[in-house]
């Protein structure tokens, strides 16, 4: 509030601009931090839509952590069975981070639940290429070859 304060006041100070901004990031994190405790605290008493929110919040603070985007996908997937926003989601977090292992087992996941089997298992040998030893790939890539 200070910093606030004091960079209206003197908006030309760079050192109260520099300030606020730090300001701003510490409070920021903190927020994101109890916000990722709340949807893990919302989702192991199975308030899945409560959790969404909090994570969907999360997201918006932090656009760019894939792991917000990928906790989204697998709550929406596996919980609430809203799939095609979970596979907007993970599509967002594979944006980010494209060798993400959680990620692309999920979206080869959605893949076959939409009906794309090819795509699917073109996921997980992308998944094996990056990870030879990933027993959810081996184990999903079995499942289609019988």
């Amino acid at each position: 509030m200070n910093f606030n304060l004091a960079a209206n006041l003197d908006p030309d100070r760079r050192e109260y601009q520099e300030g606020l901004k730090k300001t701003k990031k510490i409070l920021d994190q903190r927020l994101l931090d109890k916000l990722k405790e709340k949807s893990r605290k919302l989702e192991e008493q199975k308030k899945y839509s409560g959790a969404i929110s909090a994570l969907t919040r999360a997201a918006q603070l932090d656009p760019d952590d894939p792991e917000l985007h990928y906790a989204l996908a697998r709550i929406r997937f596996f919980k609430t069975m809203d799939r095609e926003t979970a596979e907007a989601d993970i599509s967002r977090a594979l944006e980010i981070a494209p060798e993400h292992i959680d990620c692309l087992l999920l979206m080869g996941r959605i893949q076959a639940w939409r009906g794309d089997l090819e795509a699917a298992i073109n996921t997980f040998k992308h998944v094996l290429s990056i990870s030879p030893d990933c027993k959810k790939a081996h184990q999903a890539l079995e499942l289609f070859e019988t």
